[in-house]
């Protein structure tokens, strides 16, 4: 079964620096930025140094969806 999110829906995902972040293509519907950040977006932690990458995603779909 496949998930169902709503419109702007957020997610975080961690840069894994093998690639340029540049080059992440996200999945379909979604629209994505890069970050480097040194605070955990979802916890608010301190992260270890240096500043890490990370993507955030947010839901946008260019169709309409199903309530």
């Amino acid at each position: 079964m496949p998930y169902l999110y709503q419109r702007g829906t957020k997610r975080w995902r961690r840069h894994d620096g093998k690639s340029d972040v540049r080059s992440y293509r996200p999945c379909r519907d979604w629209e994505a930025t890069a970050e480097l950040l040194d605070v955990h977006p979802v916890t608010g932690r301190p992260l270890t140094d240096p500043p890490q990458w990370w993507i955030r995603e947010v839901f946008a779909p260019h169709r309409p969806t199903h309530a």
